[in-house]
């Protein structure tokens, strides 16, 4: 009994000691904004030796945050450098001036109130904003020449640029016509140049160039904005040289870098879910024991979904309930995915749960024996303890009386009274399930949420209802305001306005004038109240981070993920720090990965969601069947992306369009420009101008073709670089039916028709296609189409890519290669893509192009080196070519030079032996002049 005693105190101790490792909220925030508010601006160098590969199974929970959390700061790091060498493109970010109103110490950290100088737009700034003061102008302190100088055409060709205005428009005068100006003077043509950088108040030196101090802001003041500054953890006299002279009345300039919300949320699910019991899934060890609540669908329930999902589905369905914790669910492209998310949720709302313990059969006391003396003595002392001696029951320890349970028991019932007086309702008050509904992005959320609108949900008996259903969060769509937070909000307060006792024409007359708790309801409390009656609350990854969400009480039992693959492990954290007990992650990590800005940190599997991770030891449950493409564009992604497991659903014969009746339209249709090339106009992101003409004449053609079709909606254009995207917009701006976008962008939609413009064409031979080498999005442009797939792309650059090479091996095992001749030109030659006597002649020399196999990485990089070295030489032939043509000028500007000064010399000799010929006549004639006087004077 003692040892008992001994091993229980044990364990309330080692549950103790826990407790106080355990971190609370604010102080994860402490520890995040310590880590940055340290950084140096000037100089953000990446700390390699911390980071750490992400394995698939970790030791323990330290060994789980030590490995993401200096990756997440390498991100935020890479995030703050893009934002810093970009810059912010609208004027409401530029770098202001500004002064100190207050300051205060709270908790390790400076508090700094900055008041802004007249003129500014104090709205630019928002909550968790990572800000930076700086004693000069922000390019001062990142390394910009301080005396580096803009003439007036550079500063104009500048302003047109950045108002869309072309430069030849603009009058301008150059510096050299005002010196050529006799009215000018050399002062005149001097101002017309000024500095790039506005003069600092203090003078610049070595010593002061790069103070500056990075914060956050905490909210807006009247005029300014209360920011937080860590100084303590700056290892460095910048820090003590700010903190004095922020003491002193001078100007600080104040630039907006980024803002944190998304990273500081992450970094607090990774602390608090590390922190609680669902860690132990997170970790992937074979040893744990993953099994979690066990549910059971409703048979009425069930025989609804047998009619309305097929196989696949339904095993997914299945999926969810099990024990498992997390449940993985592959949807590819065109599989009902988020027709499954709806069933999801009416199953997960109504399925009851099984029992782990079920209850054990009774036992029939009426065929037993009866007890002999000694048990019965047994039994006494358990019923009737009281009569032994030495007994001590808890309920005798005076000390133990809840003596306030009386006053927080009538609390309760003039909350409940004062609750049913306001709303009506007493809804919520019950513990009932909810579920939490995520995906990265808003617009992924609002397309499940008006599909919930639209559809509603399945109740125990397979009848349909609308749910209690709020979205949550900025950015949502017109489309499903009505569930909105703040709409609901503003509807509940005109309601409680509208139901006062006083009559008014107006809702804020009535509130003004009624003095009932209806009427001075804050919307505070009525947006907790909404949420706490909603079953459902679909928000983003980052908002269910959120102060509004996380503090909501009770949590949110399940949680339900979409396109959970496009998001990295620390973003899929956020929602699952809710006390939830099942979490379902829907998604296909063979489309678009998460977007990472570090390189660094991609080298780290960072970007590597967690549906990815886990789907290492957990195989997820894959959806078969597709019922988007066309029998013929299924083909090769089926078989090149998910093992030729993809099948058709019974609605697929009726993408047969009639115009596949031409051919050069076909279900799938792979144009080859072989004698494409790209161009960088810009210097950055790649164009091809002749795909561009290709795409024009062959829209053109289709809607002359077929004039009778409305093409409006139906035909999208699709294109990996941004480039090209803006020149294809361009090139169709008159035709704002024709949806024109990147892959990324493209992302969870579709059209009738897409075209696709493949871009790269390399002038080196054997060179990689860099960017479209990426198969998930090679994979997300082959599969937005739901009748024609038209590919256009240079099929000699494109074959040294492996996957690429397939898709063109596999065009033309179906007679679909089209080559494409450069004469007669595109203008001429589209139209004539009418008969198939013609597509069978293109489609044979497609048949007969040889394709040569693709390169390995090893025979990419001779390649390159090779084309390296090839264009060193035609450099350093350039170069030396240059070089003699410059030696030669020289020689002849020498030689000219000399001839000039030889000329020179003998002009001024000529012109010394006229001068002395002529002095010479002079004498003589001077002579003459006096001998003939002297004798006329004879």
């Amino acid at each position: 009994m003692a040892t008992d005693t001994v091993s229980a105190s044990e364990d309330i101790e080692t549950i103790e000691r826990k407790e106080e490792k355990k971190l609370t909220y604010d102080q994860i925030l402490e520890q995040f904004y310590k880590h940055i508010l340290t950084w140096n601006a000037a100089d953000l160098q990446p700390k390699r030796k911390e980071l750490k590969k992400v394995k698939v199974s970790f030791d323990d929970e330290k060994d789980y945050v030590s490995t993401f959390e200096p990756l997440l700061f390498e991100e935020c790091r890479a995030q703050l450098e893009r934002s810093i060498e970009e810059g912010e493109k609208d004027d409401t970010s530029e770098p202001c001036l500004s002064r100190v109103r207050y300051i205060s110490e709270a908790n390790d950290f400076l508090i700094v109130g900055l008041v802004m100088s007249e003129g500014v737009n104090v709205f630019q700034f928002h909550d968790n904003d990572l800000i930076m003061i700086s004693l000069h102008h922000p390019l001062v302190v990142f390394g910009m020449d301080e005396n580096e100088e803009i003439t007036d055409d550079e500063d104009t060709a500048a302003t047109s640029a950045a108002t869309h205005v072309p430069a030849d428009s603009i009058k301008t005068t150059t510096a050299s016509e005002d010196i050529d100006d006799p009215n000018k003077t050399i002062e005149d043509a001097e101002r017309k140049k000024k500095k790039v950088i506005p003069p600092s108040k203090t003078p610049i030196t070595d010593q002061n160039r790069t103070l500056h101090l990075i914060g956050t802001v905490e909210h807006l003041e009247n005029g300014g904005i209360k920011a937080k500054f860590y100084l303590k953890g700056i290892k460095s006299e910048r820090a003590r040289q700010c903190g004095l002279l922020l003491r002193y009345e001078i100007d600080w300039w104040t630039t907006k870098l980024c803002n944190l919300s998304t990273l500081q949320r992450e970094y607090v699910a990774l602390y608090s879910t590390s922190q609680s019991g669902f860690m132990k899934t997170l970790l992937l060890r074979d040893e744990d024991d993953n099994q979690g609540i066990v549910m059971k669908i409703p048979p009425l329930l069930h025989q609804q979904f047998e009619t309305s999902f097929n196989h696949s589905q339904l095993g997914a369905l299945t999926s969810a309930l099990e024990g498992n914790n997390i449940t993985l669910i592959q949807g590819p492209p065109g599989t009902g995915k988020t027709h499954l998310i709806i069933g999801l949720i009416s199953v997960l709302l109504h399925s009851t749960i099984v029992p782990k313990n079920p209850p054990q059969e009774r036992i029939d006391f009426s065929i037993r024996e009866e007890l002999t003396t000694e048990e019965k003595k047994d039994d006494w002392n358990i019923s009737q303890p009281w009569f032994n001696k030495g007994f001590f029951h808890i309920r005798d320890n005076f000390e133990l009386i809840d003596y306030d349970f009386e006053e927080r028991d009538q609390k309760r019932k003039r909350d409940l009274w004062r609750k049913l007086r306001d709303t009506g309702s007493v809804k919520g008050l019950q513990k009932k399930r909810r579920i939490l509904l995520c995906a990265p992005s808003n617009g992924a959320v609002d397309e499940i949420v008006s599909r919930l609108l639209r559809d509603g949900l399945l109740n125990a008996e397979g009848k349909k209802y609308n749910p209690n259903l709020v979205r949550v969060g900025p950015g949502s769509h017109v489309d499903v305001e009505q569930v909105s937070l703040d709409f609901m909000v503003r509807c509940r307060q005109q309601l409680m306005n509208s139901n006062s006792a006083i009559p008014s024409s107006s809702a804020s007359t009535a509130q003004a004038t009624s003095g009932s708790s209806r009427s001075n309801q804050d919307s505070s409390s009525i947006r907790t109240m909404i949420l706490d009656e909603a079953d459902i609350v679909a928000t983003t990854l980052s908002f269910s981070g959120s102060s509004l969400l996380t503090k909501m009480i009770g949590g949110f039992d399940i949680v339900i993920i979409d396109e959970a693959a496009q998001a990295v492990e620390t973003s899929t954290l956020i929602p699952i720090q809710h006390q939830c007990k099942k979490v379902v992650l829907v998604g296909d990590p063979k489309q678009l990965p998460a977007t990472i800005i570090s390189p660094l940190a991609i080298q780290h599997s960072y970007d590597q969601s967690l549906f990815q991770r886990l789907q290492e030891k957990n195989k997820p449950h894959m959806l078969d069947t597709q019922y988007r493409m066309h029998s013929i564009i299924r083909k090769f992604p089926s078989k090149h992306f998910y093992d030729d497991l993809l099948q058709d659903g019974p609605n697929i014969p009726s993408r047969a369009a009639h115009y596949h009746s031409n051919p050069f339209l076909g279900p799938l249709v792979f144009y080859d420009l072989s004698w494409s090339v790209e161009t960088k106009p810009g210097g950055g992101s790649v164009c091809n101008m002749e795909e561009i003409k290709m795409a024009y004449f062959l829209y053109q053609h289709i809607i002359k073709e077929y004039p009778e079709e409305d093409f409006s909606g139906r035909i999208g254009i699709i294109s990996p670089y941004r480039q090209q995207v803006l020149q294809l917009r361009e090139a169709f701006k008159n035709y704002p039916g024709v949806s024109i976008d990147t892959v990324d962008g493209f992302q969870g939609r579709e059209r009738e028709i897409i075209i696709f413009s493949c871009v790269r064409a390399p002038a080196e031979k054997g060179s990689g296609i860099g960017f479209l080498s990426d198969v998930r999005r090679m994979n997300v442009a082959l599969t937005r189409p739901r009748c024609s797939l038209i590919i256009m792309g240079n099929v000699k650059a494109l074959s040294v890519n492996k996957d690429w090479n397939d898709l063109i091996v596999h065009a033309q095992d179906l007679g679909c290669l089209v080559p494409v001749k450069q004469e007669p030109s595109i203008e001429v030659l589209i139209p004539t893509f009418t008969n198939k006597v013609l597509y069978d002649q293109l489609s044979v020399e497609g048949k007969e192009l040889i394709i040569d196999a693709p390169l390995t990485e090893e025979e990419m990089a001779k390649v390159k080196k090779t084309n390296e070295k090839i264009k060193k030489k035609q450099a350093q032939k350039a170069a030396n070519k240059q070089k003699k043509e410059n030696n030669k000028k020289r020689k002849k500007n020498e030689l000219d030079n000399q001839n000039n000064i030889e000329e020179n010399n003998n002009n001024d000799n000529s012109n010394s032996n006229l001068e002395e010929k002529e002095k010479e006549i002079e004498t003589t004639t001077t002579t003459t002049t006096t001998t003939s006087n002297k004798r006329g004077k004879k």
